[in-house]
């Protein structure tokens, strides 16, 4: 794309008055020999001269061919892009891309991201409040010995506290903590540099077949597309479960379920806290989701990659030598992706035996099986 620069000049004085740069909305099209050309218009006012002078902009890479233009477009525009979109709503990535310096912006980014933590550290507090946990839904009653001789039960959750909530919750904030620091302050790229790679290798998105362009970018959108459905049945399970423990109090509301030590009166409180913790449960849940369609978007560029590599040798478009150069590269890229994102997957896999085993042992000790 093309700068135009708009230049004023003082013919009285022989100074420069003022300059304005401005930027075309779409990329110029026209060959490099007019590109090469300046132009010039000159106008007279009030003594000044102004100049508008088109200086083409140099790009940053040389460019070898179309299919290469087409292969990094479709891999920027229909895939890249969307991913990016979705690490920002953890704030992993910052909300607002700065093109050009705006002192809102910086503080919408700066933010956001507080707003993010408060709100899972406030949805954990609440879900502690409700003694909801999503691997146990059902409430924990506890028996309390009346002044007069008699008992009765009374909702609980500080039987499981530690291995409910406390475990589960530290785990979580912890990998939100580190994906934190690994995409918006390490600013790691392997995801853009691995997926470039890839999509240059693959066969042009006209041709057919397993390998191609095409099969590539729907496969990586799928695995996007799980992730918000991921997102979109467990917010309806929750949703579902919250009613069922409304029901099971024998409450007509919605909202109107039991928050131990918050002692709410009013039912348009109880019915704000059940919905706020909906809410809390989406967030918690995008950060799942992102750290796994990540992974799988990694692991899948890599197979993809791979076998690019042992189909060129089959069709002997690549010699033995430069393939094994190839296939070093792309151990480092998985080397690469078990030491930072593979920590994170780790984690969370155990959060989610975690959250399975103590679920499964609350619900047998509530029916009395163990």
């Amino acid at each position: 794309s093309n700068v135009h620069f708009t230049v004023a000049y003082s013919s009285r004085t022989g100074s420069t008055v003022s300059a304005e740069m401005k930027q075309p909305l779409l990329a110029s099209t026209t060959s490099n020999s007019q590109l090469s050309t300046s132009y010039a218009r000159e106008r007279s006012g009030s003594g000044d001269d102004y100049v508008t002078v088109e200086i083409p902009r140099v790009p940053s890479y040389s460019v070898p061919d179309n299919a290469t233009t087409a292969a990094l477009y479709m891999c920027k525009e229909k895939v890249l892009k969307p991913y990016m979109q979705f690490l920002k709503l953890p704030a992993w990535k910052p909300l607002i891309t700065i093109i050009y310096p705006a002192l809102w912006k910086r503080v919408v980014n700066a933010v956001y991201p507080f707003l993010v933590i408060l709100v899972i550290f406030l949805g954990y507090i609440v879900q502690y409040s409700a003694c909801y946990s999503r691997s146990n839904p059902r409430y924990s009653y506890q028996k309390v010995e009346n002044g007069d001789g008699g008992s009765s039960y009374v909702v609980s959750c500080y039987e499981h506290s530690v291995s409910s909530y406390a475990i589960p919750d530290i785990l979580h904030i912890g990998v939100y903590a580190y994906c934190f620091y690994l995409f918006r302050w390490a600013k790691t790229e392997q995801l853009q540099i691995l997926m470039e790679k890839t999509f240059l290798q693959c066969k042009s998105a006209k041709q057919k077949g397993y390998l191609s362009q095409g099969k590539l970018t729907a496969s990586l959108r799928w695995f996007l597309w799980i992730g918000i459905m991921w997102i979109a049945f467990s917010f309806i399970a929750q949703t579902l479960g919250v009613a069922g423990r409304a029901i099971e109090h024998n409450r007509t509301t919605f909202g109107n379920i039991e928050f131990t030590w918050m002692h709410l009166n009013s039912t348009g409180g109880q019915y704000a806290l059940a919905t706020f913790m909906l809410v809390a449960f989406v967030a918690l849940d995008v950060v799942y989701v992102a750290v796994v369609v990540n992974y799988m978007t990694q692991c899948n560029l890599l197979i993809f990659l791979i076998r690019g590599i042992a189909e060129r040798v089959r069709e002997k478009t690549l010699n033995l030598q430069q393939a094994i150069k190839e296939y070093r590269d792309t151990g480092g890229f998985i080397q690469q992706l078990n030491a930072e994102l593979g920590i994170a997957v780790s984690i969370l896999e155990f959060l989610v035996g975690w959250l399975t085993v103590s679920g499964g042992s609350a619900c047998c000790s509530e029916l009395g099986v163990v």
